[in-house]
C-alpha cells in the first residue's frame, strides 16, 4: 500500500494571482449549548448555564504562508422589539474579521425573529502557531441568542496552501 504525504498542494499550472491552492487539513467543531449576548460591543457572550461563551475552533497551520478558510453556521434569535443583532468571526480576541457590523445582521422592528446565520472568511494569519477563531455577537438592546434551543452550531477551519 502506498501513502502520499505533503504539506503544500499547488495545482499543476501554478496558482493565479490572489488565489490559494489545495486543502491541507480540515477541523470541525460542533457546539450544542446556546450562547446569550446582552451587550452592544462584540463579545463571546455567555453559555447556557453560565460561563464565558466558547463558540470557537482552533487550528495550527503547517506553513506560515497558508490561508485559513473559517466558517460557521447557527440559528439566532432576537426577542426584543426594535433590536438589532450582529454576528462576526474574531481571530483571537482582538481581530474582528467581519469589520464593525460583522458578517450577519438581523433586526426586528416589532416582534421576535428567529433566523439562520452563516459566514465564511479566508484569513491569512501568517503563523505556524495555533490560531483560535471565535464567533462573537452583539445586540443593540435586550438579549440575543445563538442556538437558543441548544441546536447544533458548527464551525470549520480549513488550512489552504498559499
Amino acid at each position: 500500500m502506498s501513502e502520499l504525504r505533503t504539506n503544500r498542494i499547488i495545482p499543476r499550472d501554478g496558482l493565479p494571482s490572489g488565489s490559494a491552492g489545495g486543502i491541507i487539513q480540515v477541523k470541525q467543531v460542533i457546539h450544542t449549548q446556546f450562547v446569550k449576548f446582552n451587550t452592544s460591543s462584540f463579545s463571546a457572550g455567555t453559555m447556557n448555564g453560565g460561563g464565558a461563551g466558547n463558540y470557537q475552533i482552533t487550528i495550527t497551520p503547517t506553513r506560515a504562508d497558508s490561508k485559513i478558510l473559517v466558517s460557521f453556521n447557527c440559528s439566532y434569535d432576537n426577542n426584543t422589539s426594535n433590536q438589532r443583532m450582529n454576528v462576526t468571526i474574531y481571530r483571537g480576541t482582538s481581530t474582528n474579521l467581519g469589520g464593525g457590523n460583522g458578517f450577519c445582521n438581523i433586526w426586528n422592528p416589532d416582534q421576535r425573529i428567529q433566523a439562520s446565520c452563516s459566514a465564511q472568511y479566508l484569513d491569512s494569519p501568517a503563523t505556524t502557531s495555533a490560531v483560535t477563531y471565535h464567533v462573537y455577537g452583539k445586540v443593540s438592546s435586550g438579549d440575543g441568542y445563538l442556538g437558543l434551543y441548544d441546536d447544533n452550531k458548527w464551525m470549520h477551519a480549513m488550512e489552504v496552501s498559499g
